[in-house]
């Protein structure tokens, strides 16, 4: 299928697995591919699909930061705690495919201001036009499309909004 598919989060149950997807494509792909979906930009829509992958359940267990689908894989970028969670999300994934390979493994300081969760709601509260003036979607709307309360979303954007702040006067001395 053609367009870039980036998972931003994967949440499973007993059974299924729901997966939240930023689309960048024609409505007909999307179509295709999503369960539900609200657009979000020109060609970009955010989209839940549900699947009972084994791989998608292993997934949902660790923290993701992206995801990215591609014509034949699925390019991961997890956040672990150390060498020992990653032994164990390879061990995981091997007991259900052999086609795992680690492309990179990047030790990082956190001094990003904006944790991964925070940037990926910003950007689409941005890219949907929650910044906009006057506003292309409320709060409660932009919930909805993240499934997620209204309440968590407001404060995740608080945070992060005050952590971009902080960030901004620091830098400047101020």
């Amino acid at each position: 299928m053609k367009g870039d598919f980036i998972i931003l989060d994967v949440k499973s149950n007993d059974r299924i697995c729901r997966i939240l997807l930023e689309v960048r494509s024609d409505q007909a792909v999307v179509e295709k591919v999503c369960n539900t979906f609200s657009k979000v930009g020109k060609e970009t829509f955010l989209c839940t699909m549900t699947t009972d992958s084994p791989i998608a359940k292993i997934v949902s267990s660790y923290s993701i930061l992206t995801g990215s689908m591609l014509a034949d894989s699925v390019v991961w970028t997890f956040i672990l705690e150390g060498y020992s969670e990653l032994k164990h999300v390879l061990k995981d994934l091997l007991s259900v495919t052999k086609g795992v390979k680690v492309i990179k493994v990047k030790k990082i300081l956190n001094n990003e201001p904006l944790t991964a969760k925070q940037e990926q709601i910003l950007r689409i509260a941005l890219d949907s036009g929650f910044y906009d003036f006057p506003r292309k979607v409320t709060e409660r709307e932009l919930a909805k499309r993240l499934n997620i309360s209204q309440s968590s979303l407001s404060e995740v954007l608080r945070r992060a909004e005050k952590n971009v702040i902080i960030d901004y006067f620091r830098k400047r001395g101020l």
